[in-house]
């Protein structure tokens, strides 16, 4: 009978195992590791999906996003040590990474790479003079005080990558967005928004350095009219219902969990708040923020926006350019047309009579999106516009002409 001898067996076994796993790793380096180095330099190799920062002196690290920012100071980061090779420091990263800082001892400089330059690497010697090192992000405010239903905004200047930027306040959430060469957050308030002071915090942290700024933003208690109505009871009980308006606002808080407009880029926050017109001329019927009665019962919320009475079959014409994200029949506000214009600005237009757009159309300031009616729960033919901050509705004349629309101004302004 034959004897095994498991020893030798389990050591044959071992080296095999060794000599493949040799093979695979030699390999390994031979097709995906011959990387493109430059003397003082970053290397990039896109077959392997590897950068090397290598053969760059007196460095102290190097830091790396790590995922997307899903919320507002929620952003992740491997910040890591250059490991010394010599009289260099080298270190390895993902290539898909959204960008690469390097910190110089010598003088504390930083130097940020960005991912569109990541790519942009080829054969072409990439010296780390060439680089720019981070100027200071200046952040300013538009204003420090305004009425319930006013807007103001922060820029941040000198800004080289968002994820690295943030803003908060007492009262909501908010973001910058991209204009021109700065980035902007714009700052809404809407009629029930809390009259008092309020702080707001800017923020630019990459790891190795913050820049801060805190505003005081005052906001003022605004007076508004009140309304008397008398509409049919079967109208109330049609088109006012608990259903109409849980409709209504699933529709709205989709619509603004969805990608926006993407407007010109080249634009100014100056030339861009300029750029909004009335959708369409008549007589001012209803005030942004009025306190509503309905058969002498107190309605649960004020005036979203104006009401603007005109023929029915008049053009309505949309505010800006912008995209399409809505263009349907709802209970409550009838034939219904919504546009992202980008900054998470949305305008709404209620009760139309027919439609012009449809969803995903790109449309132009000035262009027909539909005509007067008085669709859904509406007394007569007329226009219910509003414009809003996401889901928070703004008054539409600090927007248009920064003021308020009212019943004694209304004809000077239309």
């Amino acid at each position: 009978m034959r004897v095994v001898n498991y020893k030798r067996f389990f050591i044959s076994s071992l080296l095999f195992i060794l000599i493949i796993f040799s093979a695979l790793f030699f390999l390994y380096k031979l097709i995906f590791e011959h990387n493109l180095i430059f003397e003082d330099g970053v290397s990039l190799n896109k077959e392997s999906s590897k950068i090397i920062v290598k053969n760059i002196r007196n460095l102290d690290s190097l830091s790396s996003i790590e995922g997307k920012m899903s919320l507002i100071k929620s952003y992740k980061f491997t910040h890591k040590r250059l490991f010394r090779k010599g009289e260099d420091y080298e270190i390895q990263i993902p290539y898909d990474t959204n960008f690469i800082l390097l910190k110089r001892l010598s003088d504390d400089k930083l130097f940020v790479l960005s991912k569109a330059e990541i790519q942009k690497l080829q054969k072409d010697q990439l010296i780390l003079s060439t680089i720019k090192s981070r100027e200071r992000v200046e952040f300013s405010i538009n204003k420090n005080s305004m009425e319930q239903g006013d807007f103001t905004y922060v820029v941040a200047k000198n800004v080289k990558i968002k994820d690295f930027l943030s803003i908060s306040t007492d009262y909501m959430e908010l973001e910058f967005e991209k204009i021109g060469d700065d980035y902007v957050a714009i700052i809404p308030s809407s009629y029930d928004t809390k009259e008092g002071s309020n702080k707001i915090t800017c923020i630019y942290n990459d790891t190795f350095s913050e820049d801060r700024e805190n505003f005081d933003l005052d906001i003022s208690k605004r007076e508004f009219s009140i309304q008397y109505l008398e509409i049919s009871e079967d109208i109330v009980k049609e088109k006012k219902t608990r259903d109409a308006r849980e409709e209504h606002k699933n529709v709205v808080s989709e619509i603004i969990e969805k990608p926006q407009y993407e407007f010109n880029l080249e634009d100014s926050i100056e030339t861009y708040f300029s750029g909004f017109i009335l959708p369409v001329k008549g007589f001012l019927t209803t005030e942004y923020g009025e306190r509503r009665y309905v058969n002498n019962k107190e309605v649960a919320y004020n005036h979203a926006g104006l009401d603007i009475a005109a023929l029915t079959g008049t053009s309505v014409k949309s505010t800006n350019s912008g995209k399409v994200v809505l263009a349907k029949e709802l209970t409550l506000t009838g034939n219904t047309v919504i546009i992202s214009h980008g900054l998470n600005l949305y305008s709404y237009y209620y009760h139309l009579d027919s439609l012009n757009v449809k969803a995903d159309d790109i449309v132009e300031k000035g262009d027909k999106i539909g005509e007067v009616g008085t669709t859904g729960f509406s007394t007569g033919s007329h226009l219910h516009f509003e414009i809003g901050y996401k889901d928070m509705r703004m008054e539409v004349g600090n927007i248009l002409y920064g003021k308020p629309v009212t019943y004694d101004n209304y004809e000077d302004l239309f």
